[in-house]
């Protein structure tokens, strides 16, 4: 769909279906992730992210035994981490008893993602949603960086008003209007306050946990965000730099930090449910280690290992430790 379709007949549209258009248009594009693309995530900077969440897959398979086990990845990217993770697995003995199962739209991430998962002797399928999957026995579900880029509702309340923000098309280009909302969102009316939720994201959690309850296993999801957040997180990359939601359509990388305590909410009360910083939870698998390994085995890179590791887990406004979050979800 083109962007002047998206806008037939009308002048503008919610900003929720002009990020879902905007994203569908961005992943398709080959060469959208990776240092030659638009931005870089964990997989893309070092294998070692994979390896120590290899370490999770363990400790989840531990409580089935024998049972065949199916590795579930939303938005596998191009398949690095997927690959490290079963690498890491397949060393350590684990790659037995496994199916593996992705979730992804873009034809052209699909064909990256078998590139790079061809040496692996495994079943390996892909699905378009969540809900197409038919499995028996435990699903473990990796989500890394899948809800920030899901399209979301901004809302403004405003002298006893709520607005919904929409974005408008004209000669001059896109901008962003404020409509008077037609349903009221249930969040307090705090004078000036702004909201962004993810109705999308939610329906989507709750088919991950439609299948955990059906059959049994956990769910990890990490991406940058807060347990509630403020409403001013929309933002847009183009090649490795922000740049003006609005600017160029269809082109760049449409985010918005994600809100773990309304996904947290959603979960069944006699769940395990955690939440934590990515850099606890990367140091409780055992990260410090694959760092000091790597270090001492390449020693005329360890400057560059050392900057990795801050980059991975590092409280600094470019690292990833304090502005990643992590939510462990475990059925019982």
């Amino acid at each position: 769909m083109t962007l002047d379709a998206l806008f037939a007949n009308r002048n503008q549209v919610p900003l929720e279906d002009y990020m879902a258009w905007n994203n569908r248009q961005f992943y398709q594009a080959p060469d959208c992730l990776g240092a030659a693309g638009h931005f870089i995530t964990s997989p893309e900077l070092t294998p070692l992210f994979g390896y120590a969440l290899a370490e999770w897959v363990i400790q989840q398979m531990s409580d089935f035994s024998d049972q065949i086990i199916t590795l579930v990845e939303l938005g596998p990217g191009r398949g690095l981490l997927m690959r490290d993770v079963l690498t890491a697995l397949t060393k350590r003995g684990y790659g037995k008893n496994l199916k593996v199962v992705l979730i992804e739209q873009s034809s052209g991430l699909r064909d990256q993602q078998k590139q790079n998962l061809q040496d692996f002797h495994l079943s390996i399928s892909w699905f378009s949603q969540i809900e197409e999957i038919d499995v028996n026995g435990p699903v473990l579900i990796l989500a890394n960086e899948f809800f920030d880029a899901l399209p979301i509702q901004k809302w403004r309340y405003q002298k006893g008003i709520w607005y919904e923000c929409w974005v408008a098309k004209s000669d001059d280009g896109l901008r962003v209007a404020w409509q008077p909302a037609k349903e009221q969102p249930e969040y307090e009316p705090i004078e000036g306050a702004v909201y962004e939720v993810c109705p999308v994201g939610y329906t989507f959690f709750k088919h991950c946990l439609d299948l955990l309850k059906k059959q049994g296993g956990a769910l990890v999801m990490i991406d940058y965000g807060a347990w509630q957040g403020d409403g001013g997180t929309l933002q847009a990359i183009y090649h490795h730099q922000q740049v003006d939601p609005l600017a160029k359509p269809g082109a760049v990388d449409l985010t918005a930090h994600v809100r773990f305590g309304d996904y947290a909410a959603l979960t069944p009360t006699k769940w395990a449910c955690h939440y934590n910083t990515q850099g606890d939870f990367l140091r409780r698998l055992g990260i410090e280690a694959l760092f000091w390994g790597a270090s001492h085995q390449n020693p005329a890179h360890q400057a560059e290992i050392h900057r990795l590791r801050q980059r991975l887990l590092g409280a600094g406004v470019e690292d990833m430790g304090e502005l990643f979050k992590v939510l462990e979800i475990k059925a019982q």
